[in-house]
């Protein structure tokens, strides 16, 4: 699931401080959707939804305020801080 993977990531990262986690394109596109909710229902169709009943649950009313409430604001500073790129002296890593 969309939590557990997060969480997961997020606990390895704070353990082995050598892992690099990246932001990819589905966390960028949940960010977006967040600040700017015209991009909503664009997220939902491109794997947002699974994430957003990972979150929400199976409600029948699916909106962003519903998002809003159930992602833990740790989780959400996690993954808005994540990085798009990360270098070191051999090689440059994106996703």
């Amino acid at each position: 699931s969309s939590r557990s993977v997060l969480t997961f990531v997020r606990d390895l990262q704070l353990k082995y401080p050598n892992v690099h986690v990246l932001r990819g394109n589905h966390e960028e596109m949940m960010l977006e959707s967040l600040k700017y909710d015209s991009t909503f229902a664009f997220w939902l169709s491109k794997g947002g939804y699974a994430t957003y009943r990972d979150f929400c649950g199976d409600s029948r009313e699916v909106s962003i305020e519903n998002l809003k409430k159930a992602i833990p604001d740790d989780l959400l500073d996690y993954v808005d801080n994540l990085p798009l790129i990360y270098r070191n002296r051999h090689a440059q890593f994106v996703h």
